[in-house]
Parts: structure tokens; sequence; C-alpha cells
């Protein structure tokens, strides 16, 4: 509902794990370089929160040989079960962190868009083990698609956008009909034209119609929406706000 984006999924993602005690990373995976660039992050371990200060850095990105389990599981398209060594962690981020750090359950999940991995996705916890890897998997099928369906939704609102504005700008009238013949939308040509002011759009246009031809076009719309065929031409006369008739086609 409202606005959605990747974030935003991340951010209701991230949290729901952290109910559970899942602490989770997502990233996104270019397979012309083959890297993984970590995007977002979400209640890491205590002890782990100096990735988020190496990232603002500028160390955001791994090679895919680096991990074994993340090679596997992008090579292989399914997740992997690893128990991360926390001093790879540490070489990988650069730190002289000299703290010791239990190694940590991990299993890393591919996002995978019609065959080829987009992301990944990794969740960190003591309690994970193999016997997640099938629910882990369902799970970021469902979020591969939830993601795909956000990116479709925002390439449809901005090709909406384009269309919508050289609709506006048309010098050619264009409306939107509804099938009870109510005027839904109206470009600054058909305003124009037909003198009828935005405020007084949501109007039956019928009634508008000189009554010559009023049953014509009714019965032409009616087959229209019937799908006899999938457009046509209409010409007719249509009274503006002066009450004056003016042809349209």
């Amino acid at each position: 509902k409202g606005q959605v984006n990747l974030e935003t999924i991340y951010s209701i993602v991230g949290g729901a794990l952290l109910k559970i005690n899942v602490s989770s990373l997502f990233g996104t995976y270019n397979n012309l370089d083959q890297k993984i660039v970590y995007k977002h992050y979400y209640a890491l371990p205590e002890k782990l929160e100096f990735i988020k200060r190496k990232t603002h850095e500028g160390i955001r990105s791994f090679p895919l040989d680096f991990y074994d389990n993340y090679k596997r599981a992008i090579l292989e398209k399914k997740p992997e079960f690893a128990t991360k060594s926390a001093e790879g962690i540490h070489v990988l981020f650069q730190t002289d962190q000299t703290d010791k750090l239990a190694d940590i359950s991990s299993i890393v999940a591919p996002l995978i868009l019609r065959g080829e991995v987009i992301g990944v996705m990794e969740l960190l916890s003591p309690s994970l083990s193999p016997d997640h890897l099938l629910t882990v998997e369902s799970f970021a099928n469902i979020l591969t698609k939830t993601i795909a369906n956000t990116i479709l939704f925002d390439e449809i609102k901005k090709s909406e956008a384009k269309y919508r504005s050289l609709i506006e700008n048309a010098m050619d009238g264009v409306a939107i009909i509804d099938k009870n013949m109510d005027l839904k939308y109206a470009n600054d040509a058909f305003i124009n034209y037909f003198g009828i002011p935005r405020e007084k759009l949501n109007l039956k246009v019928i009634d508008r119609m000189h009554p010559e031809d009023q049953k014509r076009v009714a019965e032409a719309i009616r087959r229209l929406l019937q799908g006899e065929y999938p457009h046509t031409i209409l010409e007719g006369r249509v009274r503006n706000i002066a009450g004056e008739y003016v042809s349209y086609q």
C-alpha cells in the first residue's frame, strides 16, 4: 500500500527476521565482474557492527571467490550453509580488531530472476542449521518475486509519466470516457476545443451530444465494449459550455 520501493521491502524483511533473532544482509551480484555489493544490513551481531562502519568508508564489495559459500550459492543457484569464520570477516573488511569472536552460522541464498542471479541474501544466527535451507530457499524466491514486481511497478510508473506528458501536450484532443459515458480525463487540447472547464469534467458525455447523434454513438460504443471490433471512428457534434454544437471526429 502506498509508496513501495526496494528500501521499504528490505526494511520490512529485515525487521521481520530480527523478531526471530536473525540478522540479515542483502546485496546485488554483477555477473560481469563477479562481485557482490552489500546494500542493506539489519541488526548485525554486536561485534560485527564494524561492517557498517567500514562500508561507509568505501569498502562495500568483495569478489565472488572470497567466500566459498557465496561462490557455491551463486554458481549452483541454491542456498548454502556455512559456519562463517570471524577471522575471515576481519580480513575482508580490513579491520585490526583483535577481540575473539565466535564463529557464526550463516545461510547464503541467491536471488534468482528469470534464471539469472541478481543478488544475494545472507542470514546470520547461532540458531541456523542445514535444516533451514529449504525454508530459506522458498523465502528467497518470494523475496525475488517481490523485488521484480517492485522494479516493474517503478518502470510502469515512469512509462506512465512519460506517456501522460505526451498526451497532455498533444495538439489533438484526448479524453478518457468510462463505460457509463462519464468523462474522466481530458487533455488541454480537448478542453480548449470543447470549452469545458476542468472543474466540470466529471460529466455525462452522451447528454452533451446532439440528439440526432446520441443513439448512433451509444450503439457504436456498446459494440466496441463488447469486443466486436478493437477500435472505431465516430463523428458527431458536442455542445460546448456556451451551448453551441461543435463537430468532432
